[in-house]
C-alpha cells in the first residue's frame, strides 16, 4: 500500500478492517510491542497485525458461543427503554 493510499482512506474504516488488511496483505511493522520484563533493557515482544487478528476472531467466537444472539437483542433493546425512560423521567422532573 503506498502512503497516498493510506492518506485517501484515512477515517474512513474502522479499526479492525485495518487490522485484517494489514493481516491479510503481510504488513510487517507490529501492531503493538510491550516490555518482555520489568526491566525495559530485556528488551520488547511484539504483537503481529495477523496475531492480533487471530485474538479478535477467537474472542470474537467465544462471545458469540457464551452469548447468543437472541440475548444480545433483548440487551439491547432493555437498554435503549432504560435510556428513553430516563429521559422521560428527567423531562418531568424539570418542570
Amino acid at each position: 500500500m503506498s502512503p497516498t493510499d493510506d492518506t485517501t482512506t484515512y477515517g474512513r474504516h474502522f479499526l479492525l478492517q485495518i487490522v485484517d488488511e494489514r493481516a491479510d496483505g503481510g504488513y510487517n511493522r507490529p501492531f503493538a510491542m510491550y516490555p518482555k520484563s520489568s526491566d525495559q533493557s530485556a528488551g520488547f515482544r511484539s504483537i503481529g497485525y495477523a496475531q492480533m487478528a487471530n485474538a479478535v476472531n477467537q474472542v470474537a467466537w467465544w462471545l458469540d458461543s457464551e452469548f447468543p444472539a437472541r440475548r444480545r437483542i433483548i440487551h439491547y433493546h432493555i437498554s435503549i427503554q432504560t435510556i428513553e425512560t430516563r429521559h422521560l423521567s428527567h423531562d418531568f422532573d424539570e418542570d
